[in-house]
């Protein structure tokens, strides 16, 4: 396991009460702070982006790019939006080609110029190049739902779970739930199918690769598997009860958050992460962090799985790298940098 990390805790008041059990201090790093470091026509886009680049529908789904610098999002009404990520400003959006309705999964390549984007319930995973804002072709990934994506560091595999349709719909049944089969990480080069990971059961929740690229893990119903990505045999398996929310290595080590707990697992055996709440969907790893959402709060726990700080409100997404974190509510997102939180920054146009 990672070395213990000393953290100043962080804390953001948003409209609720702020825990303040093992909280030493509280950091707010105010527009006119934003300015100082951005500019004050950076700042000003940040505190409230132009209402033609923000969501009109509740927020449900973001990823990050490699490097940090670009975030995506989408809503439950089908829009998306690329962002940067210091200061929070939108880039560009991605027009859907058709109706796409909820958008279930996203990824950003490592550089941020690809973006993947798996609409609910669509067989298709849009491929796009984001800077030119133009859709390069579409992934036939899964036929009944894909659910989460991930891309290799390097950028030249990308990695889908989901699972297809056990049967076709019966005739006048569109709006019913299919049956689906067991679910499946599948990894691809271009739109070239590699190889088949299997052995989870239901859904798959989140999936990751190694700093290298040599292994893929993904989390499902009450478990963890590790796969070799070259060739697609089973390196280890690991029990976690819940629907898993996220799934990272820290070196050597795979570490989870589910509906259930939290906990990392190496060779030495499994170490839970005690206190961790149960999260709703969403969860973030990285090697100084873990971060969790519940129903009503976001927890940041240190490498050590110390409570450090607790912020108010729901997250349906919660991003991280390295010593930085993003809360992704509905209607926002909240900064955490090397121990400060940041203002809430508007994604989605206000309510009247």
């Amino acid at each position: 396991m990672d070395k213990k990390v000393t953290f100043a805790a962080v804390g953001v008041v948003m409209g609720a009460t702020l825990c303040t059990s093992s909280i030493r201090s509280i950091h707010l790093i105010t527009p006119a702070a934003e300015a100082d470091r951005a500019g004050a026509a950076g700042s000003a886009a940040a505190s409230q982006p132009r209402k033609d680049r923000m969501h009109r529908f509740n927020v449900f789904a973001a990823a990050l790019s490699g490097d940090g610098d670009r975030m995506i999002t989408g809503s439950v009404g089908g829009e998306v939006l690329v962002w940067s990520t210091r200061p929070i400003v939108p880039i560009r959006d991605l027009p859907a080609p058709a109706s796409r309705g909820k958008i279930s999964a996203l990824a950003l390549s490592p550089d941020g110029h690809e973006a993947l984007v798996a609409p609910d319930w669509k067989p298709a995973v849009e491929h796009w190049n984001v800077e030119a804002g133009a859709l390069r072709g579409q992934l036939a990934a899964h036929t009944g739902r894909t659910t989460a994506l991930a891309y290799a560091p390097s950028g030249g595999i990308v990695a889908t779970a989901g699972s297809d349709r056990a049967s076709a719909a019966p005739a006048g049944a569109d709006d019913a739930v299919p049956a689906l089969a067991p679910p499946v990480v599948r990894l691809w080069k271009g739109d070239h199918r590699l190889r088949e990971l299997a052995g989870l059961r239901t859904r798959i929740g989140a999936i990751a690769f190694n700093h290298d690229g040599s292994l893929v893990a993904a989390g499902g119903d009450d478990g963890v598997k590790v796969w070799n990505a070259a060739s697609g045999s089973e390196v280890a398996s690991y029990d976690l009860p819940g629907e898993s929310a996220a799934v990272a290595f820290r070196g050597d080590d795979v570490c989870a958050v589910s509906s259930k707990g939290a906990a990392c697992f190496s060779k030495r055996g499994a170490a839970p992460v005690d206190g961790a709440r149960a999260p709703t969907r969403a969860a973030a790893i990285t090697p100084q962090w873990l971060a969790a959402g519940t129903y009503d709060a976001i927890e940041l726990r240190g490498a050590d799985g110390a409570l450090r700080a607790t912020l108010p409100g729901r997250a349906y997404a919660i991003l991280g790298r390295g010593d930085e974190i993003w809360a992704i509510l509905a209607d926002s997102a909240i900064a955490v940098r090397a121990g400060t939180a940041a203002s809430p920054v508007l994604l989605k146009v206000p309510q009247k």
